[in-house]
């Protein structure tokens, strides 16, 4: 009998995948279990923070460990499980087909290899992944930065290596781990530490089929549906990502109210009526949101400014602005700490002083979305504050009986109480030596707006320092000016 691989071609082989995905289940010839073995009874994997920009953990490939970036979502192409490694690999084998990564600044594009993978727990004799030689599109050698690769953990269906090998054997990372216990749940579950938090853990954690220690309760958690793309949308580029929706009235903006919102998405995809399409993505470090609900949480704080000059424009507020807001999905609020809606700790100090006052980038940036197919981007300064499960169901290919709808979990592990102590430990206690004072956000403050470069004389000296702030589509390092951001990484 044929394996299910020789029966497809690259197109037939994607409509059978959604298909799959979208609630139907085809039959196909298992050929998964041998030699794949548990290694451990603990599959906790630490997450290492670099500043709140990126998040790494290690993947042991040839015997050899590689740190690499996680990233669960590619909001810009259709590629959000791969597994690439810029460098040699030991004992890995050339299965004579290219692929690549196109990102929104840089290309990775490699021979597909084979070689023994271990991680989470688990050990897979025969990982397909891209090995990079060049990443000199990135403008850096990304080894500097502490890292030297990315694996991806959005569902298999967004897997350039699977499409482009066109056999079920090359599934991803994920799909590998889920294919060798078939009796296990398909799901992993992401914890987020933050930098520049004392309160915080120093590490975060991954964990495959299991919860962590203490947060047991997030499986009791409301399933947040997965919001499917169509065979349609895939024709057109469109990748499927980790996107559901929030409540209605879901964003609690500064004065305690509902911000009001309108979705861009299709009504058919359940969006409307106060609810917006959002994009979990562990890869992106500055959230995108509608510019009205950008606006709604920075306009009415003192002494915020927004830049017009630039694309989509940049909000900045004073560093002891104390600002809250919280989010609502599947009736769990997520309780945003302060120090994640502005942010300070920006590598290479972006913001200057503006008339003696120490100013923050804000957190939660304005967007407009070149998809057709969500809202807003909820990245890391959202995903601090959410133990977040994302259960693969029927996305993971001949994997186990785990075949229900795909689905998302939240857990809110920040108190408002607790924040707000961390917020004025951090921020306004320390700069009480410079004569700052703290405010808080609220009704009847107001922004200054800049649409020229000499306005209030604030444009040069706020927005002209170098500094990597964005990490969406990877790791992008931006010099911010009043002309524009320019993408460097």
């Amino acid at each position: 009998m044929p394996s299910p691989s020789s029966m497809f071609t690259p197109l037939s082989l994607l409509a059978t995948v959604i298909t799959v995905a979208n609630g139907l289940r085809l039959p196909m010839e298992a050929h998964v279990g041998s030699g794949l073995s548990r290694r451990a009874p603990n599959s906790i994997t630490p997450i290492t923070n670099f500043k709140n920009i990126h998040y790494m953990v290690n993947v042991t490939l040839g015997g050899q460990a590689y740190p690499v970036q996680i990233d669960t979502g590619r909001f810009d192409l259709p590629s959000s499980a791969d597994l690439w490694i810029y460098g040699d690999v030991p004992n890995a084998k050339d299965t004579g087909v290219l692929s690549n990564v196109t990102y929104a600044v840089g290309t990775v594009t490699g021979s597909v290899l084979q070689a023994p993978m271990s991680f989470g727990g688990y050990d897979v004799p025969a990982q397909d992944f891209i090995h990079v030689t060049d990443v000199s599109s990135f403008g850096v050698d990304i080894r500097q930065l502490g890292y030297t690769g990315l694996i991806g953990l959005g569902p298999p269906i967004s897997s350039n290596v699977f499409l482009s090998v066109n056999d079920f054997s090359a599934v991803p990372p994920m799909n590998s781990i889920f294919r060798q216990n078939m009796t296990s749940q398909n799901y992993i579950t992401i914890l987020l530490s933050r930098d520049g938090d004392p309160a915080s853990p120093a590490s975060g954690q991954l964990t495959i089929s299991e919860p962590i220690q203490g947060h047991e309760s997030i499986l009791q958690q409301p399933r947040l549906p997965v919001v499917v793309e169509t065979y349609d949308q895939f024709l057109q580029g469109n990748a499927q990502l980790w996107t559901g929706m929030t409540d209605r009235d879901g964003i609690i903006g500064p004065d305690g109210k509902p911000i009001t919102v309108s979705s861009d998405i299709p009504i058919a995809s359940g969006a409307g009526n106060g609810r917006l399409v959002t994009v979990f993505d562990t890869g992106y470090s500055l959230p995108q949101v509608p510019k009205a609900v950008a606006d709604a949480i920075y306009a009415k704080v003192p002494g915020s400014y927004f830049n017009a000059t630039l694309e989509n424009g940049l909000w900045t507020l004073p560093c002891t602005a104390e600002t809250n807001i919280t989010f609502t999905f599947g009736g769990q609020k997520i309780f945003v700490h302060p120090l994640d809606v502005s942010l300070s700790d920006t590598p290479g100090d972006v913001l200057e002083p503006v008339n003696g006052t120490t100013m923050c980038l804000g957190g939660f940036q304005p967007i407009q979305s070149p998809a057709p197919s969500y809202d807003m981007i909820l990245g890391m300064g959202f995903l601090r504050n959410a133990y977040i499960l994302f259960d693969y169901g029927n996305f993971a290919l001949e994997s186990s009986q785990d075949q229900v709808a795909p689905y998302i979990q939240l857990l809110s592990v920040t108190n408002p109480n607790d924040a707000h102590t961390d917020f004025v430990n951090v921020r306004i206690n320390k700069s009480t030596t410079t004569g700052a004072t703290g405010t808080s956000a609220g009704v009847g403050s107001t922004a200054t707006s800049n649409t020229n470069n000499n306005s209030n004389g604030k444009s040069n000296a706020a927005l002209e320092r170098f500094g990597t702030v964005y990490s969406g589509c990877w790791l992008m390092v931006v010099a911010i000016g009043v002309s524009g951001v320019v993408s460097l990484f």
